[in-house]
C-alpha cells in the first residue's frame, strides 16, 4: 500500500506524533466521536492520539493495515482520517471527519482515494464498512464512493461496541469498482 495519496484537495499520509494535537481536537467533539467505535475514548486526550498513532504505525510496520490522516492541501489542517483494518482479501475501512469538514465532499474524496489505493496497491478484493443506522452522512459518503448497502452487519464485523444501531453494512468489490471507476 502506498504511504502518501494526493487528491485534488487532500493529502493522505500516515499520522505523525505532531498530529496528535489536531486529532485530539477532532475526537474531543462528541458530534464526531459518537459515531465511532466505542474503542475510541471520550473525552479524547493528546496522549490517546499518540497511543493511536503508535498503534497504527505498528500495523503499517507489520503489514497489518494502514491509517491515513487527511490534510487540507491548501491549509495543512487535519480534516479527518481513515483506517484500512487489514490487507486481507476482504478488509474493513473506517473513517472520520472533523465537524468543520462536514458537507464539503472531503469524506467522499478521501474514501475514493483510499479505495483506489487498496484495489491498486494491495491484495484487497473487497472493502466493507459499517455505520450506525442513524449516521446518514456516513452512509451517503459510502454510497457516493460506490459501496452497496447489504443490510444488517454480519456478526464477524459487528465490533463497534455499541449496544444497538450499528447495523448498516456496506460492501464494495474490486470488480464493481473497476466497472464503475
Amino acid at each position: 500500500m502506498i504511504r502518501t495519496i494526493e487528491t485534488e484537495r487532500l493529502t493522505l499520509r500516515p499520522f505523525e506524533p505532531a498530529d496528535a494535537v489536531q486529532m485530539s481536537a477532532i475526537f474531543s467533539d462528541w458530534e464526531v466521536t459518537r459515531w465511532l467505535s466505542t474503542n475510541v475514548p471520550f473525552p479524547f486526550s493528546e496522549q490517546d492520539g499518540l497511543d493511536m498513532i503508535r498503534a497504527r504505525d505498528k500495523d503499517w510496520a507489520a503489514g497489518n493495515g494502514a491509517s491515513y490522516g487527511a490534510f487540507d492541501r491548501e491549509t495543512g489542517e487535519q480534516v479527518g482520517g481513515v483506517r484500512v483494518f487489514s490487507f486481507d482479501e476482504v478488509s474493513e475501512v473506517g473513517y472520520w471527519l472533523a465537524r468543520s469538514a462536514w458537507g464539503k465532499g472531503f469524506g467522499t474524496e478521501l474514501l475514493r482515494a483510499v479505495v483506489a489505493g487498496c484495489f491498486t496497491h494491495s491484495p484487497i478484493r473487497e472493502i466493507v464498512a459499517q455505520t450506525s443506522a442513524d449516521n446518514k452522512g456516513s452512509q451517503r459518503i459510502l454510497e457516493k464512493a460506490g459501496f452497496i448497502f447489504e443490510g444488517q452487519t454480519p456478526e464477524e464485523f459487528a465490533r463497534c461496541g455499541h449496544e444497538h444501531g450499528c447495523g448498516e453494512f456496506f460492501r464494495l468489490k474490486k470488480e464493481d469498482w473497476q466497472k464503475n471507476g
